[in-house]
Protein backbone atom coordinates (compact mmCIF):
# COMPACT_ATOMS: atom_id res chain seq x y z
CA UNK A 1 0.00 0.00 0.00
CA UNK A 2 2.90 2.39 0.67
CA UNK A 3 3.71 2.64 -3.04
CA UNK A 4 0.10 3.54 -3.90
CA UNK A 5 0.21 6.28 -1.25
CA UNK A 6 3.42 7.74 -2.70
CA UNK A 7 2.03 7.58 -6.25
CA UNK A 8 -1.15 9.33 -5.15
CA UNK A 9 0.84 12.15 -3.53
CA UNK A 10 3.06 12.47 -6.60
CA UNK A 11 0.04 12.68 -8.92
CA UNK A 12 -1.65 15.16 -6.57
CA UNK A 13 1.33 17.56 -6.51
CA UNK A 14 1.88 17.31 -10.26
CA UNK A 15 -1.74 18.33 -10.81
CA UNK A 16 -1.48 21.55 -8.80
CA UNK A 17 -0.62 24.78 -10.62
CA UNK A 18 1.49 26.13 -7.74
CA UNK A 19 3.96 23.26 -8.29
CA UNK A 20 4.40 23.85 -12.04
CA UNK A 21 8.01 25.01 -11.49
CA UNK A 22 8.81 22.41 -8.82
CA UNK A 23 10.34 19.04 -9.63
CA UNK A 24 8.36 16.22 -7.97
CA UNK A 25 10.66 13.24 -7.39
CA UNK A 26 9.41 9.86 -6.20
CA UNK A 27 12.24 8.26 -4.21
CA UNK A 28 15.74 9.38 -3.31
CA UNK A 29 18.35 9.59 -6.07
CA UNK A 30 21.23 9.78 -3.58
CA UNK A 31 22.09 13.36 -4.52
CA UNK A 32 20.83 16.68 -3.18
CA UNK A 33 18.55 18.15 -5.88
CA UNK A 34 19.90 21.14 -7.81
CA UNK A 35 16.46 22.59 -8.60
CA UNK A 36 13.48 23.44 -6.43
CA UNK A 37 12.29 19.93 -5.66
CA UNK A 38 9.94 17.87 -3.53
CA UNK A 39 11.32 14.39 -2.81
CA UNK A 40 8.70 11.83 -1.75
CA UNK A 41 10.03 9.08 0.53
CA UNK A 42 8.59 6.00 2.19
CA UNK A 43 8.39 6.04 5.97
CA UNK A 44 7.14 3.55 8.54
CA UNK A 45 3.77 1.90 8.03
CA UNK A 46 1.51 -0.62 9.64
CA UNK A 47 -1.45 -2.61 8.41
CA UNK A 48 -4.15 -4.23 10.48
CA UNK A 49 -3.20 -7.89 9.92
CA UNK A 50 -6.75 -9.02 10.52
CA UNK A 51 -8.12 -6.83 7.74
CA UNK A 52 -5.97 -7.99 4.80
CA UNK A 53 -4.75 -4.50 3.85
CA UNK A 54 -8.22 -3.01 4.33
CA UNK A 55 -7.04 -0.68 7.10
CA UNK A 56 -3.70 0.74 7.98
CA UNK A 57 -1.40 3.67 8.35
CA UNK A 58 1.52 4.84 6.23
CA UNK A 59 3.91 7.67 6.96
CA UNK A 60 5.66 9.34 4.07
CA UNK A 61 8.23 12.11 4.12
CA UNK A 62 8.09 15.07 1.78
CA UNK A 63 11.50 16.69 1.52
CA UNK A 64 11.58 20.29 0.32
CA UNK A 65 14.80 21.42 -1.40
CA UNK A 66 15.91 24.76 -2.79
CA UNK A 67 19.29 26.06 -3.89
CA UNK A 68 20.52 29.50 -2.89
CA UNK A 69 23.39 31.00 -4.82
CA UNK A 70 25.38 33.17 -2.42
CA UNK A 71 27.78 33.94 -5.29
CA UNK A 72 25.44 36.75 -6.29
CA UNK A 73 26.35 39.86 -4.28
CA UNK A 74 22.67 40.74 -3.83
CA UNK A 75 21.90 37.44 -2.10
CA UNK A 76 22.64 36.36 1.43
CA UNK A 77 22.42 33.01 3.16
CA UNK A 78 18.99 34.07 4.43
CA UNK A 79 17.66 34.11 0.86
CA UNK A 80 17.71 30.30 0.89
CA UNK A 81 15.51 30.44 3.97
CA UNK A 82 13.01 32.67 2.19
CA UNK A 83 12.87 30.31 -0.81
CA UNK A 84 12.48 27.29 1.48
CA UNK A 85 9.79 29.01 3.57
CA UNK A 86 7.81 29.76 0.40
CA UNK A 87 8.12 26.14 -0.79
CA UNK A 88 7.14 24.79 2.64
CA UNK A 89 4.11 27.10 2.77
CA UNK A 90 2.64 25.94 -0.53
CA UNK A 91 3.49 22.32 0.30
CA UNK A 92 1.82 22.39 3.72
CA UNK A 93 -1.24 24.16 2.28
CA UNK A 94 -1.52 21.50 -0.43
CA UNK A 95 -1.07 18.67 2.07
CA UNK A 96 -3.86 20.06 4.26
CA UNK A 97 -6.20 19.45 1.31
CA UNK A 98 -4.79 16.03 0.40
CA UNK A 99 -7.31 13.39 1.29
CA UNK A 100 -10.29 15.63 0.71
CA UNK A 101 -10.32 14.67 -2.97
CA UNK A 102 -12.42 11.53 -3.49
CA UNK A 103 -10.13 9.98 -6.12
CA UNK A 104 -6.84 10.37 -4.26
CA UNK A 105 -6.46 6.61 -3.75
CA UNK A 106 -9.14 4.61 -5.55
CA UNK A 107 -11.36 2.47 -3.31
CA UNK A 108 -9.92 3.88 -0.07
CA UNK A 109 -11.07 6.50 2.37
CA UNK A 110 -8.03 8.32 3.68
CA UNK A 111 -7.18 10.92 6.26
CA UNK A 112 -3.90 12.81 6.35
CA UNK A 113 -2.11 14.19 9.39
CA UNK A 114 0.89 16.51 9.14
CA UNK A 115 3.81 16.04 11.49
CA UNK A 116 6.44 18.50 12.69
CA UNK A 117 8.71 19.96 10.00
CA UNK A 118 12.37 19.05 10.47
CA UNK A 119 15.18 21.20 9.05
CA UNK A 120 18.48 20.09 7.55
CA UNK A 121 20.57 22.27 9.93
CA UNK A 122 22.17 23.99 6.92
CA UNK A 123 24.34 20.92 6.38
CA UNK A 124 24.15 21.03 2.57
CA UNK A 125 24.72 24.71 1.66
CA UNK A 126 24.09 26.17 -0.88
CA UNK A 127 21.18 23.68 -0.81
CA UNK A 128 18.62 24.20 1.93
CA UNK A 129 16.06 21.59 2.82
CA UNK A 130 13.47 20.33 5.23
CA UNK A 131 11.39 17.21 5.77
CA UNK A 132 7.64 17.12 6.36
CA UNK A 133 6.18 13.89 7.74
CA UNK A 134 2.67 13.02 6.60
CA UNK A 135 0.77 10.10 8.07
CA UNK A 136 -1.99 8.63 5.92
CA UNK A 137 -4.63 6.47 7.55
CA UNK A 138 -6.51 4.38 5.01
CA UNK A 139 -9.65 2.25 5.10
CA UNK A 140 -10.87 0.17 2.16
CA UNK A 141 -14.31 1.25 0.96
CA UNK A 142 -16.59 -1.77 0.74
CA UNK A 143 -19.66 -1.63 -1.51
Amino acid sequence: MWYRVLQAIETYFKGLAEFANVTIQLGDSGAIPEDTTLVLLRGPGKADDRSRNRRGEQTVFIECWVTSSVQNALESAADGYLQLADLEDITVNALRMFGHTPTVIADYHITAKLGQIENDNDAFRPHVGSRIPLTITYTKITP
